[in-house]
């Protein structure tokens, strides 16, 4: 995801638009990765919601980190 969304940008989201964040499950982008995941992985849905929310989460850990 980080070469769609920069860690500036996700850190104003979360999955659920909770703590004053934007919802990021809102979004196409959002429905197109899942989708897409989806159809390469066998995955549930579930686990494909948990790993965009835990990467939008930590958006602010990878802004701090020198790269």
């Amino acid at each position: 995801m980080g070469l769609m969304i920069s860690n500036l940008l996700a850190a104003k989201y979360s999955w659920l638009g909770r703590r004053q964040k934007v919802a990021f499950k809102e979004f196409a982008l959002a429905k197109l990765i899942i989708e897409v995941a989806l159809n390469v992985k066998s995955v549930q849905k579930k686990e494909v919601e948990v790993v965009i929310s835990n990467w939008l989460r930590r958006a602010k850990d990878r802004m701090k980190k020198p790269e």
